[in-house]
């Protein structure tokens, strides 16, 4: 019952929210710290401006980038 209950509070970003399988992105703010309210990328789990659209790395001089900071951040976690 409770998506009914929802669905009575005529909220149309609570509407989209249920229609399109968005949540709200939550990521924190440069300016002041608090989460973003920003709703996510279908399918995804951030908005447009923190990282939702983004695809990853294309070329072989970028993967080479990230598999160098993984590399990086696994061996400063098992210190």
């Amino acid at each position: 019952m409770p998506i009914e209950r929802l669905l009575q509070a005529n909220s149309k970003r609570l509407r989209k929210m249920l229609r399109d399988n968005r949540m709200v992105c939550g990521a924190r703010r440069r300016s002041d710290g608090q989460p973003c309210q920003a709703l996510s990328v279908a399918g995804k789990l951030r908005c447009k401006w923190h990282g939702g659209c983004s695809t990853g790395p294309r070329t072989a001089e970028g993967k080479a980038v990230v598999a160098a900071n993984l590399r990086k951040v696994t061996c400063l976690a098992e210190k």
